[in-house]
């Protein structure tokens, strides 16, 4: 079992598939990707979602700080997570199972913060 806060976690040594990681290298790549995405999901939580208008530079910057310990929580979580899913599931099933469980707690974090960071328009 990996534990969340080993050298061996999921945060820095993110799973490809099966039991194989990817390393330091799959992780940027993951990190940069997403943060592309953030860039386009951003204005279009702020502007769309929330119909914010606050200040957007300090909007800005509590986004990239959340984003930042919200990949890392969900990295650290799926420590706890993936090796329960691997152990009772065939893998083409706990693949799944792992992204649907991850969307959700991502979900389920985000959407809160995301109400403090976009105030809305009185």
């Amino acid at each position: 079992m990996r534990w969340p806060f080993s050298s061996k976690s999921y945060v820095f040594n993110y799973p490809v598939t099966g039991d194989a990681t990817g390393g330091m290298g799959y992780f940027a790549a993951f990190a940069i990707t997403l943060f592309v995405a953030q860039c386009v999901n951003f204005p279009m939580q702020r502007n769309i979602t929330f119909h914010s208008k606050g200040n957007v530079w300090y909007q800005i910057l509590w986004y990239i700080i959340a984003f930042g310990l919200i990949t890392i929580t969900c990295s650290f979580l799926m420590g706890v997570y993936v090796p329960l899913c691997r152990q009772w599931f065939p893998p083409a099933l706990y693949n799944i199972l792992i992204t649907v469980i991850n969307g959700g707690v991502q979900m389920i974090i985000y959407f809160p913060i995301y109400k403090i960071i976009f105030p809305e328009k009185k």
